[in-house]
This record gives C-alpha cells, structure tokens and sequence, in this order.
C-alpha cells in the first residue's frame, strides 16, 4: 500500500510540472495528429490533479488500513469513481485545444464518444459500489450442521460434532485477511491473528461482537449484522452442546 502511495505521489509531482506526457495511456500511442489536438502541459497538469486526489484517497487508506471510520467508508470508491469521472469529461474538453464544430460528423463523433465513456463508467462504479456495499451472512441451522452462506464466496458447512467449544467475543482482533472476499459491509474467507493464527471468518463488518467456535478443523468465527443478533446465534449454536464433540 505504502509503496503504491509513494508511486502514485511521484507521478503527481512530475504531472503537475506539466511533463511525463509519456506516462499518460493513450496520449504516449497517439500519432502525431491526433496529439496535435491537445494541449500536452494542460493535460498533464489535469491528469497530475486527478492523481493528487488518488493519492490522498490512498494515503488516507492507508493509514487507517482500510479500516475507515463510517462516516469516511465512501471516499475509497466514490472518490475514485469520480476522479476518473473528471479525468474522461476534462481530457475531452478543456484539454483540448480546438474541438470539432458541432453538427459536423467529427463534432457529433467526439459527443458521441464522450456519452459512451461517461456511461460505461458510470455503470462500472455501479457495480464497484454494488459489490463494496451490498451482501449477507446467512446461517440456517439444520438437523447435524449449520450452513454459513455468504454473498459471492459461497456456503461453509459446520457440523454440529466437530465443534469443540464456543465462546463469545465482543473485543476481537480480526487481524489481516489471506484470502476471500472483503467490503464495507461483509468479510468472509480466511484470515489471521494474534489469537488464533489462522482462521475462517464470516462477519458483518459493521458489528464488533463475535461468536467464535473452536472446531476438529480450526477456529471459525461468525456475527449478525447487529450485536443482539450475533447472540441470538451464539444462542442457537449453545443449545446443540450436545452435538459438540468431546
């Protein structure tokens, strides 16, 4: 993370001085003409202005290790999103040094072309926001295991036998994640800590509380999206002690 700041905090630097034109995809393959049309200094101080605020973003990340205060969870996707916004609508307008005459087949291209790059950005930072906002953890208790269901990584089966104990915790470390899925509103996949090394977390990212189940197989820790939830299944998972192997 650190290493990707610092990058991006020097290619600002040379950006903003209105130089590294060549570091800009497609101005560094256009011919000749095509380049002709812009204005290199200006677009490079506009493309050096766009990864000033990504850098911040990513600084800001940074220190907080993706662990954003709520109030600040939207500033990752949302300022991103629109910085390359800004960077599609400002390269193809005041970059420019003279555009085509609207109502000729070169102006109504140009617009044409501006639409689309607007639209299918917008539609991609739908779908960034959708998969960075949206998804559950659901338990269903059957008759020998519970079947932990989570969006976009699929179901985890818990036996009733292979548990070993329970205990429920309302001040974990949830550590780093090693691998699986994590947004703004769930986690899941394995992870590690200090307390119990590796293990399979399925959580609502927004409540602290955890029930943890030490099993045959290693430690799983599951929560609701609400703390009175999350004992409600420490609840339900306590009443099959009888199941638990010894």
């Amino acid at each position: 993370m650190w290493i990707v700041t610092a990058i991006c905090a020097v290619l600002s630097i040379i950006l903003l001085s209105g130089r590294g034109s060549f570091l800009i995809a497609g101005y560094n393959t256009a011919d000749k003409e095509e380049k002709a049309r812009y204005d290199e200094k200006k677009l490079c101080r506009v493309m050096g202005a766009g990864m000033s605020v990504i850098t911040a973003i990513l600084l800001l990340c940074g220190i907080y290790e993706y662990d954003l205060p709520r109030g600040l969870r939207w500033i990752m996707p949302v300022g991103i999103f629109g910085v390359v916004i800004f960077l599609a609508i400002a390269t193809n307008t005041i970059c420019r040094k003279k555009k085509p005459a609207a109502g000729t087949v070169a102006g109504r291209k140009d617009t044409f072309m501006t639409k689309v790059t607007v639209a299918v950005l917008v539609v991609i930072g739908i779908i960034v926001a959708a998969v960075l906002y949206t998804g559950d953890v659901k338990v269903r208790f059957e008759e020998e295991s519970m079947n932990i269901h989570t969006s976009m990584l699929g179901n985890k089966r818990v036996a009733y036998g292979d548990i070993k104990s329970i205990a429920y915790e309302d001040d974990m470390e949830v550590g780093r994640r090693t691998g699986g899925i994590g947004s703004f509103r769930i986690q899941a996949g394995g992870f590690k800590n200090s307390e119990f090394g590796a293990y399979h977390l399925y959580s609502y990212t927004d409540c602290d509380e955890y029930v943890v189940m030490d099993t045959v197989y290693g430690t799983v820790v599951i929560n609701g999206k609400t703390p009175s939830k999350t004992r409600n299944l420490y609840q339900e998972i306590s009443e099959r002690e009888d199941f638990f192997a010894n």
